[in-house]
């Protein structure tokens, strides 16, 4: 199969499509690169100026100025412009992490202008393959008002004072749902509208101090001390909200690092929770040293990195390629509202501060089950390292979900619900 770009006349025809869409002219805006794609031994050179994408053409000569370059294989580049591309091969983020393609230039410019490089590529592949998104399906009719109920709680955690927001709704067994890093709990607003889990369960979705709408605390300067999530604050948090809502042995459930904190919890106060679901969960997020991922700790709060815009963009590229692409988008939303520092002060809970490959043979499921449910698509903890958690928790319950990637409550939680209504109804029957 040719690729899309190696054709002239197909070339021209993307040119001209990438100019017409308003969702690149938004992204793009004042973008101004050179970017080298190079597919094998082929090489074309994209000059983008004032937002507009000028021409496609190969390089006329060695000298000519390349900001960024892309390389990979032609079998890298047919599996990234598929209808359903496998997994590594999804979009550039994943190419990048799996190696099956190489980024090499400026960085900066390259994690400037990656919400316009990724919607580049989308449309690529719609030209490459012939298949168009079909617009938004008109959303369900709704009630006026949602059954949803938002406050505020105060909670001491570790000799500080928190006013801490939350959200709940529904009636029965206690379910906590904990946010995604640099996020907030708007990512489990279905899980608080679906009636199926609000007839059983009492879903209640806190904010994490620094996140949505728990500010920072008032009785310390914060403004002039590094934000950084630990272990320690973070099950003390649970523990404590816990306590201050009075709830009795609660299902704790979370993606990433929501994932990881409900394993930590299961492993310190496992007579404390009924059951533990973790989400895009694994023995440890990161494979590298410490000195790797303090090094992408430090990366992530660069100023050139920390923007709202890039985070958006990199945490799209983690939703799984064909989750409904408003879902994708509103991932996307949420990450760019986070506060400076705060997502990489949450990494530093997820690669460095947590790790279960020495702990995870510790948690007793007979006082706490635990199911592990990772998605297909997620780059970092998928469907292997899911197997590889369950394999050293004896008696937890690996649930692979298909087709959805790192934020399966909030990217598609159409598909999601199939395979996690079975586990919470394992988990009532338990009682």
């Amino acid at each position: 199969m040719t690729i899309c770009l190696l054709d002239v006349a197909s070339a021209e025809t993307l040119r001209q499509t990438i100019n017409q869409d308003s969702e690149f002219r938004l992204v793009s805006r004042d973008m101004a690169l050179h970017l080298c794609i190079e597919i094998g031994a082929d090489k074309r050179l994209f000059r983008f100026l004032g937002g507009q994408l000028l021409s496609i053409a190969k390089p006329v000569a060695m000298s000519e100025p390349i900001d960024v370059t892309l390389r990979g294989a032609p079998d890298f580049w047919t599996r990234l412009l598929s209808e359903k591309p496998p997994q590594g091969y999804q979009n550039l983020y994943a190419g990048v992490r799996f190696k099956t393609c190489e980024m090499s230039g400026n960085a900066e410019l390259y994690f400037a202008y990656f919400a316009a490089i990724t919607r580049m590529v989308d449309l690529m592949r719609e030209q490459q393959t012939g298949v168009r998104p079909a617009p938004p399906a008109p959303v369900k009719p709704r009630v006026r008002f949602e059954g949803t109920i938002g406050r505020y709680v105060y909670l001491d955690i570790e000799g500080v004072e928190y006013r801490v927001y939350y959200e709940e709704a529904g009636q029965g067994v206690p379910m906590v749902c904990q946010h995604t890093a640099g996020s907030d709990g708007q990512q489990f607003r279905q899980f608080l509208n679906d009636p199926d889990i609000t007839a059983k369960f009492r879903v209640i979705v806190p904010d994490l101090p620094y996140h949505g709408k728990s500010l920072p605390p008032e009785s310390i300067e914060w403004w002039a001390q590094e934000y950084r999530l630990t272990r320690s604050f973070f099950v003390g948090f649970h523990l404590a909200l816990a306590r201050a809502l009075e709830l009795d042995r609660p299902v704790i459930i979370g993606s990433s690092m929501g994932g990881s904190i409900a394993t930590d919890l299961a492993l310190d106060a496992p007579e404390q929770y009924r059951a533990a679901i973790a989400l895009e969960e694994g023995l440890r997020s990161v494979k590298a040293s410490f000195e790797e991922k303090m090094a992408s700790f430090r990366y992530y709060r660069h100023p050139r990195v920390n923007g709202g815009e890039r985070a958006g963009a990199s945490m799209y590229c983690l939703s799984g390629p064909n989750s409904p692409k408003r879902y994708r988008h509103e991932v996307s939303w949420g990450y760019s509202q986070g506060a400076p520092g705060v997502f990489a002060g949450d990494l530093y809970y997820r690669h460095l501060d947590h790790d279960m490959e020495n702990t995870a043979a510790n948690i007793d499921t007979t006082k706490c089950p635990v199911y592990i449910m990772n998605g297909e698509y997620d780059p970092g903890t998928g469907i292997p390292e899911g197997q590889e958690l369950a394999a050293h928790i004896k008696g937890s319950k690996f649930i692979p979900m298909p087709g959805v990637g790192h934020f399966p409550m909030t990217e598609d939680f159409d598909g999601m619900k199939p395979v996690l209504m079975p586990v919470l109804q394992e988990i009532l029957a338990r009682g």
